[in-house]
């Protein structure tokens, strides 16, 4: 099905391969792209559906261990666009998959515009709160984690979610930041339709 292709293959050679011994600590996701990243093999390549993007190392070789194959890591540095750009000649979707806490959240929302300004279909992994997805795999198998793949949500739910958690809507002050942000995110989409399904979504709440 799309979920085990997306996860699975046929791009195994999306692996990470891991070679830091050349590489510096400030720009390990950089000198990944461009010299570890067997950019030959890619471009021979069709059909990439999408590539899971997360925070690090251990995560990586967590997920291909687990058989979900379609893995690179960021390494916790900050996303540019020139890697957006990269990125985007192998992939026209990013599935992130950063921590659950508060700094993954952070680090998470840093890249998504980033990533989506290149043209990327970006699509936002929940975690469980205080989770990686090395936590995740050991704890629920390849198989829990392919079904938070498969309920990833766009970006802009994504925000609006952020939004939504950031808020104290138990308050009128609370509701009323809510909805002003809401808005503010919301007329990122180039969709009337979009946003008019949003908008019921927010006045919902």
């Amino acid at each position: 099905n799309a979920l085990k292709h997306i996860t699975e293959g046929p791009n195994q050679h999306l692996n990470m391969m891991f070679h830091f011994e050349h590489m510096a600590a400030d720009c390990l996701f950089y000198s990944w792209f461009k010299t570890k990243f067997n950019l030959k093999k890619l471009k021979n390549e069709k059909g990439i559906d999408g590539v899971i993007m997360v925070e690090g190392y251990m995560d990586t070789v967590s997920l291909v261990q687990a058989g979900i194959l379609n893995v690179v890591a960021s390494m916790g540095t900050a996303l540019t666009k020139e890697q957006a750009r990269i990125l985007k000649r192998y992939t026209d979707k990013v599935f992130i998959s950063y921590d659950g806490d508060s700094a993954g959240q952070a680090a998470t929302l840093r890249g998504l515009d980033i990533l989506s300004d290149e043209g990327l279909d970006v699509r936002v992994i929940s975690l469980p709160d205080g989770m990686d997805p090395d936590d995740v795999v050991k704890n629920y198998g390849a198989d829990g984690y392919r079904k938070l793949v498969f309920e990833a949500k766009p970006l802009i739910d994504f925000k609006l979610d952020v939004v939504k958690n950031s808020c104290e809507l138990n308050t009128v002050d609370g509701k009323r930041k809510y909805v002003q942000r809401s808005v503010a995110v919301i007329r990122e989409s180039s969709s009337p339709a979009e946003q008019e399904d949003l908008l019921k979504t927010v006045s919902s709440v």
